[in-house]
């Protein structure tokens, strides 16, 4: 079965429990992305980027992947014609004239395409704070924009880098014990439940990776200040891990089978009632880390 006949019967679903205006905007975006995907209109033709021996070096430093890599290749015309036609859907689905004015800019060249694109595949929000800021942009719709372009090359550098790596790489994956994503350094969207492990996704590359403690996935917290809870009883496989001492929280589900890229985005969209039940106690995500 097709990616997007996957996504089809998975919002069939969902469409039910999740507010229609979102869904529908949400659907268009991921529909356009996965198209992406399935055709590897984005991807560089050649991903070896780095050699084995260089991952694990990175990994064993505790530094992700991918971070301020180098990436050749990139097809920047297709690139900044995804780009636009991205804002447009944003655009059609309520960010009216504010996606408009990132895709001038981008069309003028007052905005740096290759400057954003490498803002979000370093993770470096602060930098696209800067890109966003110095030109009244909304740093909101630029990220996301930018996510849905480059999300698909960033994948396929992970599945390369370390899905298909050697026993070394493997193993460096292995004894990676942070909370960020030893791709790219991201946070994870939720983690999955599988088989009994606990395998932590990552938002924007859709890696996994576990981790031996199952305490708070930011600041290592196991004692009292952290808590599992259900939040509906009706749905004991839907968790929220919380932490007080630090005030994050992480979205769990037991899977049957882990997500494929970019499949995942629908299991974090519908599962958008416990970002809200975290929100409405006072837990957040904390802002992605650059160190």
């Amino acid at each position: 079965m097709s990616l997007l006949a996957r996504a089809e019967a998975r919002w069939r679903q969902i469409e039910a429990d999740v507010p229609a205006q979102a869904f529908r905007l949400h659907r268009r975006l991921l529909t356009r992305q996965i198209r992406l995907v399935e055709d590897r209109a984005l991807v560089p033709p050649d991903l070896r980027v780095l050699d084995p021996r260089a991952v694990e070096r990175r990994l064993a430093s505790g530094r992700p992947v991918l971070r301020d890599l180098h990436v050749p290749g990139v097809p920047v015309a297709r690139v900044a014609a995804e780009m636009l036609a991205f804002l447009g859907e944003l655009a059609w689905g309520g960010a009216g004239e504010a996606a408009r004015k990132i895709a001038r800019a981008l069309e003028s060249g007052t905005l740096d395409l290759a400057s954003v694109c490498a803002a979000s595949l370093a993770r470096d929000e602060s930098a696209g704070r800067a890109l966003a800021s110095e030109r009244g942009l909304d740093l909101h719709l630029l990220w996301m924009a930018a996510e849905m372009v480059t999300a698909p090359i960033a994948n396929a550098l992970q599945e390369r880098l370390l899905t298909e790596g050697d026993e070394g790489v493997r193993e460096a994956v292995a004894l990676w014990s942070r909370g960020t994503c030893p791709a790219c350094g991201n946070w994870p969207a939720l983690a999955e439940f599988f088989f009994g492990e606990r395998l932590h996704r990552c938002a924007y590359c859709a890696a996994a990776w576990r981790i031996e403690s199952r305490g708070c996935t930011y600041c290592g917290e196991h004692g009292e200040h952290f808590r599992t809870i259900a939040i509906d009883r009706g749905h004991p496989g839907k968790r929220l891990e919380v932490c007080r001492r630090c005030g994050g929280y992480l979205k769990t589900i037991d899977v049957a089978s882990p997500a494929p890229f970019p499949l995942l985005a629908i299991e974090d969209f519908a599962t958008a009632d416990l970002d809200r039940a975290a929100g409405a106690h006072g837990f957040r995500r904390p802002a992605l880390r650059t160190d």
